[in-house]
């Protein structure tokens, strides 16, 4: 019975270390998806400002009206936007798969 209650101590208490390293690779997977989502947002200021530029030079260049210069940089924002959102839930997605592996493993361990 002794050896019984030590080997279900042991099991809970390796259940217990998988389950805060899942949580710590939880917390650094979260940490990465701020990071990738500031990476979108500086890479957005980007293109914006990209998109500025080729207002510009479209302008100053005077190869087209106002209106299609207008409607052209409203397209690249749109791009934008897109990309951003796309990349956020690509992010988003490897997240909760990695989380799904993370408490399958630790399911599995305590099993």
């Amino acid at each position: 019975e002794i050896a019984v209650r030590i080997g279900a101590a042991k099991s809970v208490a390796n259940a217990e270390e998988s389950l805060n390293r899942a949580e710590s690779d939880m917390l650094q997977a979260e940490n990465k998806l701020l990071q990738a989502d500031q990476r979108v947002k500086n890479s957005e200021e980007i293109l914006a400002k990209i998109a500025e530029f080729h207002f510009e030079a479209l302008r100053k260049f005077d190869k087209y009206t106002t209106k299609q210069v207008e409607a052209k940089v409203e397209k690249l924002r749109i791009i934008v936007e897109e990309k951003a959102v796309n990349e956020a839930k690509k992010k988003e997605e490897q997240r909760i798969i990695e989380q799904s592996d993370k408490e399958a493993e630790v399911e599995s361990e305590a099993e």
